[in-house]
């Protein structure tokens, strides 16, 4: 079984770096930053293979996954396996010998991953009354899996759309068994590849251990190590944000004939977004409106203008559609939800206001962080005033409408207790930006050392 149970993850990594080969520029030798890519698209195939699939036929098809997933490898191997092999060949080509120790000592952090994730072998609370159970109703319910939706499942945020759990139900295709390992094993590759997208992302800036820096911050920090290796969903959110803003960063740097191709790869991560949790939905929305006013305000004299917001939207609407069919059809009320603004019983109020702001600085602040907020803090004020970074302000007007975001639903929605509510919570929506902080801040660093 422990052979078996990687087929899932191979399958997928093959489609999604496949993918990439067939667009990624010949000029871009970058295959580490393919693979952990390629990764994330072969992950998102799959979970919308899964998705329509089991609103068409009604129920999880085991057989019906594999055989997909082997057509579409089918399918590169005899039209394009040339090409693969020819693409393959040049990025492994390019590996130096420098290169090839940065990532031998990268792998390192899969010790400290693996021991966190072996302590909660079924995952935290969220991983196993949320993410787990819904992987299981799904895999074994048959027809009967959109019981889900029922009242009586309230416990497990019948609200939230599935990609974690299609993603677990498909590596619970080959063995036929919803075993645990499988979670287990889709966390600990999300966490990795997470480090390793901001490894070769920063790997062009300086060829030297300095990129390992930022890698050496968070993986050794036991707080994101437990965040990211307990099956939330939230290492995925963390990903994927990673992915949109180094592509964007990409697509920044490159030449006309580059860029289309980075820019529908943002999209395509942005659109995805709207399929993991009911945040993601939020960022994928903000997503869109900030990189189309971004491009409207450098290209707006541009002839190339309309091309690149039509790529971009192409590739977010193809992986969105499942969250706007999830939300628009399937989505049932959010019973954890009242208007504070209009409820009599459990009215808002600024003490409440008060106390959001009060919590924040306290979760910030906290030691389980080791104060590295406040580095980082400092860091971004730095960032956004020597404005080396091109991505940086779109990343920071990201972060601030997100923040805001969040901060009025804690004050409009008064159905919890705002201090377990934002202890519960705050920290897994901080998990999620810091590597996207890290790697906008190691960029500008390197940069900035550079010259």
């Amino acid at each position: 079984m422990s052979l078996l149970i990687i087929i899932p993850h191979i399958l997928s990594l093959f489609i999604g770096y496949s993918t990439l080969c067939l667009i990624w520029p010949k000029s871009k030798k970058a295959l580490g930053l393919k693979l952990c890519i390629g990764f994330g698209l072969g992950f998102i195939i799959s979970a919308h293979l899964g998705f329509y699939s089991l609103i068409v036929f009604k129920h999880f098809s085991s057989f019906l996954m594999i055989c997909l997933h082997l057509a579409i490898v089918a399918l590169f191997l005899i039209f394009s396996r040339k090409a693969l092999w020819q693409s393959f060949l040049a990025d492994w080509q390019e590996l130096s010998a420098k290169e090839w120790m940065c990532l031998g000592l990268y792998t390192l952090v899969l010790l400290p991953l693996c021991l966190h994730a072996f302590l909660w072998p079924n995952g935290s609370w969220d991983a196993w009354a949320i993410w787990n159970f819904k992987s299981r109703m799904i895999f074994l319910g048959d027809s009967q899996w959109c019981n889900m939706f029922e009242p009586l499942t309230i416990h497990m945020r019948h609200h939230y759309p599935f990609f974690l759990p299609l993603v677990n139900c498909w590596s619970f295709s080959v063995i036929g068994e919803a075993t645990p390992l499988a979670p287990m094993i889709n966390g600990l590759l999300y966490s990795f590849m997470t480090g390793g997208l901001m490894l070769f992302a920063l790997k062009p800036r300086q060829h030297s251990l300095a990129s390992l820096l930022p890698l050496f911050v968070l993986y050794t920090l036991p707080h994101f190590l437990h965040l990211v290796t307990i099956q939330y969903a939230d290492i995925l959110i963390a990903f994927h944000f990673l992915a949109i803003f180094v592509c964007y960063q990409w697509d920044c740097e490159g030449d006309d004939e580059q860029r289309p191709v980075f820019l529908l790869l943002a999209g395509f991560f942005a659109g995805a977004l709207a399929f993991i949790k009911d945040e993601g939905l939020v960022c994928s929305i903000l997503l869109l409106g900030l990189i189309v006013l971004y491009e409207i305000k450098v290209h707006l004299k541009a002839p190339k203008l309309k091309f690149r917001l039509c790529t971009f939207l192409f590739g977010f609407l193809i992986t969105a559609l499942p969250g706007v069919i999830f939300f628009l059809f399937f989505r049932p009320q959010n019973l954890f939800f009242i208007n504070g603004l209009t409820s009599v019983n459990k009215p808002t109020s600024f003490a409440r206001l008060g106390r959001i702001f009060s919590l924040w600085w306290q979760v910030l602040l906290s030691p389980t962080w080791n104060y590295l907020w406040l580095v980082i803090a400092y860091l971004s004020a730095w960032c956004l005033g020597c404005r080396r970074n091109r991505t940086a302000n779109l990343w920071f007007a990201f972060v601030g409408l997100y923040a805001l975001a969040l901060m009025t639903n804690y004050f409009i929605n008064t159905y919890f207790a705002v201090d377990w509510w934002i202890i519960c919570s705050l920290d897994r929506l901080l998990m999620t930006l810091m590597p996207g902080f890290l790697f906008i801040i190691s960029q500008a660093l390197l940069s900035s050392a550079a010259e």
